[in-house]
């Protein structure tokens, strides 16, 4: 962030430094302070509009400044700029005893008193440095021709580009949005088997047991159908839900049993998935195993079987 603060001709000495100034230096934040006639003489100087660009908040503490005379064009002039440039940019503006300027754009911000000013900012200081996190990651998509979209998203997430989707969740797009088909963020890294993205995505607090609407799959069971065994040990380390049934009615040890998996199911049934649980057939994993007479995978289940009555 940086900003710029407006203020009176006679609080600018080298001495003085003001409230404002004394917030943003607490924070390190950088910031230039203009008085009336600093401002005056870059719009004169037709260089406002080259300065002004790299601001990126505006606080104004000179109550006179918005209510010059009308008569001095150039002050008026001036004013229509960085109202304008203001307003276009959708910049922060936060303003002392500058009631008016509030009709002008509901976004603008007035306080009775400086005080009052650093008190608003303090306070809501985080929410102001996440708004401008969010604001450079969104227009350093767009300057890239990425539309900020769950869509897109998901296809980064595909093509491995790890550094553009950490931009896609700075700019504000839900860790757990979904693509056009209904399928979860995490679902889509597992099924492009992007293990270093799975991860991040965790970390970005990616609910592990959304389901997707194709195959009602959680992402641990994705990772099973992609017989992925580095992802399966990840999400279950992390506590997925190893017990739900898919749209289908499958639990994800039927799902491993008939994948053939023998190490598979080891890791799911040690990581707490039950093999008696009965899928849409009436059939449970163990039962499966015992049908398709996969002995290895018997043996597995075996111990965490339950005899039946």
């Amino acid at each position: 962030m940086e900003w710029l603060i407006i203020k009176s001709d006679e609080r600018i000495k080298p001495d003085y430094v003001s409230p404002v100034e004394e917030f943003l230096l607490k924070r390190e934040q950088k910031f230039s302070a203009l008085c009336r006639e600093d401002v005056k003489a870059l719009h004169s100087g037709k260089r406002l509009k080259t300065v002004f660009k790299k601001f990126t908040h505006v606080v104004i503490t000179d109550e006179d400044f918005c209510r010059l005379p009308a008569s001095d064009s150039l002050l008026s002039g001036m004013q229509f700029f960085l109202l304008g440039e203001i307003a276009g940019r959708n910049l922060p503006l936060y303003c002392v005893n500058l009631p008016f300027l509030t009709k002008l754009d509901d976004s603008i911000l007035n306080f009775t008193s400086v005080k009052e000013t650093v008190d608003f900012l303090d306070r809501e200081y985080a929410q102001i440095e996440k708004a401008d996190i969010r604001r450079v990651a969104t227009e350093e998509l767009l300057s890239k021709g990425i539309p900020v979209t769950p869509e897109c998203f998901a296809s980064f997430i595909v093509k491995d580009k790890l550094p553009v989707c950490r931009l896609f969740i700075k700019a504000g797009v839900d860790v757990n949005s979904r693509d056009p088909t209904g399928t979860p963020m995490l679902n889509v890294a597992v099924r492009s088997e992007n293990k270093k993205i799975v991860s991040w995505l965790i970390s970005e607090n990616a609910d592990i047991n959304l389901c997707s609407q194709d195959r009602g799959y959680s992402a641990v069971m994705d990772a099973v159908w992609k017989s992925n065994e580095a992802i399966i040990k990840l999400l279950v380390a992390q506590g997925a839900d190893l017990n739900c049934l898919s749209k289908d009615g499958q639990s994800i040890l039927v799902l491993a049993v008939g994948i053939g998996k023998e190490n598979i199911c080891r890791i799911l049934a040690e990581g707490g998935a039950d093999p008696d649980i009965k899928d849409s057939m009436g059939m449970s994993a163990y039962e499966y195993a015992v049908l398709f007479k996969n002995e290895k995978i018997v043996k597995v289940l075996a111990p965490f079987h339950k005899e039946s009555d």
